[in-house]
C-alpha cells in the first residue's frame, strides 16, 4: 500500500464532514498533491486563480497539473475540481477537459474519481475509477501510486483508466 494514501486520508478527513468550506478543502488537496509531488513553486501545479481571472468559474478546474518538459515547458495533463463532499460534479470537470483536450480529469469530493472521455467525443465523461476516503482503501493507494510526479505518465494514466473501463 501507498504510504501517502493513510497521510491523505488523515489530512482532507475534516473537510469531509458536515459543514466543511470549499477554500480549506481546495488548500488541504493541494497540500495532499504535495506529498505526491507536485509543487507550486516549479510550476506542476497550478491553482485556477493563478491562471484564470474572471468571473466564469464554469469551464476551470480548481487545480491543474502540468509536466514538466525537457525544455523545462509545463504542459498540462490533469485537470482536477474540487467539490464539498455533499455536492454532486457539476460538469465543470467534464468542460474543463474539453477545453484543456485531455481525456482524463480527476474529481475530488465526497471520494476520489477518475474520468474519462473518449478523444472526439461530445459525450459526458465516464466515472473510470472511484477511491473512497478510507485508510485501508486499495484504490485509494492505486491512485497515489499513479499521481506520482516522478513516475506521472499521460500514457501509463490512459492504460491504467482503459483497464478500469474494460475490466
Amino acid at each position: 500500500m501507498n504510504e501517502n494514501w493513510p497521510e491523505i486520508v488523515e489530512d482532507l478527513s475534516p473537510c469531509l464532514r458536515p459543514g466543511a468550506i470549499k477554500g480549506d478543502y481546495l488548500r488541504d488537496v493541494g497540500y495532499c498533491l504535495r506529498y505526491l509531488g507536485w509543487k507550486k513553486t516549479n510550476g506542476t501545479m497550478v491553482f485556477r486563480d493563478m491562471w484564470h481571472s474572471g468571473g466564469d468559474d464554469s469551464g476551470h478546474p480548481d487545480i491543474l497539473l502540468c509536466k514538466k518538459e525537457k525544455d523545462g515547458t509545463c504542459l498540462p495533463v490533469l485537470p482536477v475540481v474540487v467539490e464539498l463532499p455533499d455536492s454532486e460534479p457539476s460538469g465543470r470537470l467534464a468542460l474543463s477537459m474539453r477545453q484543456l483536450k485531455l481525456d482524463i480529469g480527476l474529481y475530488i469530493g465526497k471520494n476520489i474519481r477518475l474520468y474519462y472521455q473518449t478523444p472526439g467525443c461530445k459525450d459526458e465523461p465516464v466515472c473510470a475509477f472511484v477511491a473512497d476516503f478510507q485508510k485501508d482503501d486499495m484504490n485509494g493507494s492505486a491512485i497515489c501510486d499513479l499521481l506520482l510526479y516522478e513516475n506521472f505518465s499521460p500514457e501509463k494514466m490512459n492504460g491504467f483508466v482503459m483497464d478500469a473501463i474494460h475490466g
